[in-house]
């Protein structure tokens, strides 16, 4: 099949096909960890969502805590602290939103609940007024702060299951976890400043508490089976401060005296005091955002630095390839072709028998090159003084072996 195919073209060959297979591996694991890199990518982006979208949560977890205590108050109380609060969420809303518009189309694998929370969220104006005009009953404004909470913290939910990274994912099943456990103490926050407020303790405020609480304790349970070691000893260091016992006797009081009322606390100050636990709550919650966002960061990092050196790699395997089989090209060719021009100068009637080969080397080639150079002495040994010498225009003769005995 070879047989007419010249010796340069077959080593040509003989370098492609393994060339071809470097490349055919080397383009299924760089695409394999382009597929990675992507995710991670699309990950990070997300990641920072749901930090964003934990950001605004806090905001408009204030800003429920406080709309309840103005209405509960019939807008005695709270007032000036609610206008500073709703310029601080609808800072936060114009943030989420430019993110939101600048990374479409990393977001549209959660657009289906990113449009129901933003949908909700066009209808805050229009509760702000009702607030204002108190038109609006405080279970009323209580049940639109949390539904709109809640379908962030759906859209954040779904972007933690998301990651293809398994330490990632529990990270982002933590953060979740903690983002519920502050939710339901921004309810707390926002029921006991109601009852407060009023006075008194009705049942179904009462039975409302109690799922709060209840709920709170079960997310706070997931989130100690997801979260390490160290953000767990963090969360109980910052719990470990005079604000929460103060929040424990407050909750302790509105407990013991739910059926009679007269707790004997201003809802300033139940509402300060949770909200200095609430925002240690919320340091944490920077805490594992931080973490998560700079594991996302890393990963990223290492895909990326894993992609460069396969790219590398393919491109120094061919080229090294390519590089050997020239040189032993080369290296087989050489001599041959020098042979092919002796013998065919031989063949044209030429009677130059000096030329030697390279037998340099130990391998089949200097062999052959060893057994050519033995038949030039043959050859040149066989004819008579001076014709197998150069030729005569280059004034030179190439002294040979005499086949007879030296005379004494």
């Amino acid at each position: 099949m070879f047989d007419n195919v010249k010796i340069p073209v077959k080593m040509l060959l003989m370098v492609i096909v393994p060339i071809i297979g470097i490349l055919i591996f080397a383009a299924q694991d760089i695409s394999v960890k382009l597929t990675t890199l992507h995710s991670l990518q699309t990950t990070r982006i997300l990641t920072a969502f749901a930090i964003k979208s934990g950001s605004l949560i806090h905001q408009l977890q204030k800003e429920r805590g406080l709309t309840t205590g103005f209405i509960s108050s019939k807008g005695d109380k709270f007032r000036t602290e609610l206008s500073k609060q709703r310029v601080d969420t609808d800072s936060q809303i114009r943030e989420l939103k430019f993110y939101s518009s600048s990374n479409k189309n990393n977001l549209e694998l959660v657009r289906e609940r990113l449009d129901a929370a933003g949908s909700l969220l066009e209808k805050l104006a229009m509760i702000r007024a009702d607030v204002d005009s108190m038109k609006l009953e405080p279970k009323d404004s209580l049940a639109y702060y949390t539904r709109t909470i809640s379908s962030y913290l759906d859209v954040v939910a779904q972007i933690t299951i998301m990651s293809m990274n398994p330490e990632l994912t529990r990270e982002a099943m933590a953060y979740h976890a903690f983002l519920s456990v502050k939710e339901q103490a921004g309810l707390e926050r926002a029921t006991l400043s109601g009852v407060f407020a009023t006075n008194r303790f009705d049942n179904k405020t009462y039975e409302d508490y109690v799922g709060i609480a209840a709920a709170q304790a079960t997310f706070l349970d997931v989130f100690n089976k997801f979260a390490d070691t160290y953000h767990q000893k963090a969360y109980l260091e910052k719990m470990n401060a005079p604000f929460y016992q103060q929040v424990e006797e407050m909750r302790s009081i509105a407990l013991a005296r739910r059926l009679t009322g007269d707790f004997g606390i201003r809802p300033e100050n139940w509402f300060t005091t949770s909200t200095a636990m609430i925002n240690a709550m919320k340091e944490m919650e920077d805490m594992l955002a931080t973490h998560m966002a700079e594991k996302s960061d890393r990963l990223a990092s290492a895909a990326r630095l894993s992609l460069a050196l396969s790219v590398f790699t393919a491109a120094c395997s061919s080229a090294v390839t390519l590089l050997f089989g020239f040189i032993v090209m080369i290296g087989i060719n050489a001599p041959l072709k020098t042979m092919a021009i002796v013998l065919k100068d031989m063949a044209d009637g030429k009677k130059d028998l000096t030329r030697r080969l390279d037998i340099d080397r130990k391998d089949e080639v200097g062999e052959v090159c060893r057994w050519f150079n033995r038949l030039m002495d043959s050859l040149e040994s066989l004819l008579p003084q001076g014709e197998g010498g150069r030729r005569p225009d280059e004034g030179a003769t190439v002294p040979h072996k005499s086949s007879s005995a030296p005379s004494p």
